[in-house]
């Protein structure tokens, strides 16, 4: 269930960047983009979770399919999220399952290899009291947070300078 919910929040929001940017740029407004890739692959991977190490074959099998279609173009556009994509397809932010839901799964297979019983298998030094390291950590829990204003920020300053580069402003 803990997948299910955060997978469904993360898809939610990249709804919601579709719907941003389909309104402010509806030429390249984002179709299937790393918050969408993320929403679907938090419940996908769950039945790869029990694979552990097997999870290599995986990961290159989804890797190099997707590097195969990416090469080649189609006339449909519903299995676009898997990485079927159409001639002359543009958006701002791509991420099909095909190839990456490889790189999620080589990191599962990551994870399994380092952290064997789900025991890490080597030391990392204790760096808590630096403020440099805190506030990397803190930005890092903070990440999605991150993600989801700096898209529609970034758009409305670019909007912005196109308006001033016209002359509009």
């Amino acid at each position: 269930m803990k997948y299910l919910k955060r997978g469904f929040k993360l898809y939610f929001m990249g709804l919601l960047l579709t719907g941003i940017t389909w309104i402010f740029l509806p030429e390249e407004y984002i179709i299937f983009g790393i918050l969408h890739f993320f929403g679907v692959s938090a419940v996908l991977v769950y039945p790869f979770l029990k694979y552990g190490k097997g999870n290599l074959f995986f990961s290159l099998l989804f890797g190099f399919s997707g590097l195969y279609l990416r090469q080649r173009t189609f006339e449909f556009s519903s299995l676009l999220w898997l990485g079927f994509t159409p001639e002359n397809f543009r958006t701002m932010d791509y991420f099909p399952l095909f190839p990456w839901f490889g790189v999620l799964l080589a990191g599962v297979f990551l994870g399994n290899f380092l952290y064997t019983g789900g025991k890490r298998q080597f030391e990392i030094p204790y760096i808590g009291k630096n403020p440099i390291f805190r506030l990397f950590s803190s930005v890092g829990q903070n990440s999605l947070v991150i993600y989801f204003i700096h898209q529609p920020l970034f758009l409305g300053l670019l909007f912005l300078s196109g308006l001033i580069d016209s002359g509009m402003l």
